[in-house]
């Protein structure tokens, strides 16, 4: 600045020249830092919304793993259940089946007189057979 204050003609021409295009240097490094300024906020935004979608990503995934896990249990606690259920089925089948067995035998050895081996050996049944 003190150059061109004392500068005359032709030297205060050209400092005047130089100090336009450092000037120019000046605005275009200055649009420069701006834009890249633009540019920054922009990409902090756009990972802000990156990261925001991924945490919600995450946070849907975490729930749907939660009620799948859920529902499988559930499925398989009825499936223990039927199982338990039909086990005790087939057990009182068993049951009922048995005693109704031996009441038929129990029948059956009345009906015959089985428990009188005297009356057999009238009719001419050997009981060491039976």
């Amino acid at each position: 600045y003190q150059d061109i204050a004392v500068a005359k003609g032709s030297t205060y021409d050209t400092l005047n020249k130089r100090m336009d295009r450092c000037q120019e240097n000046i605005e275009t490094v200055s649009d420069d830092i701006q834009r890249l300024q633009d540019e920054e906020m922009k990409l902090d935004e756009e990972n802000i919304d990156d990261l925001t979608k991924r945490e919600e990503y995450e946070r849907i995934k975490a729930q749907l793993n939660a009620k799948r896990l859920e529902e499988e249990q559930k499925a398989a606690e009825e499936k223990r259940r039927r199982n338990k259920e039909q086990r005790e089925n087939v057990l009182g089948e068993l049951v009922i089946t048995e005693r109704e067995y031996c009441r038929d035998l129990k029948l059956t050895w009345q009906a015959f007189n089985l428990d009188c081996p005297e009356a057999l050996d009238q009719k001419g049944i050997e009981v060491q057979d039976l």
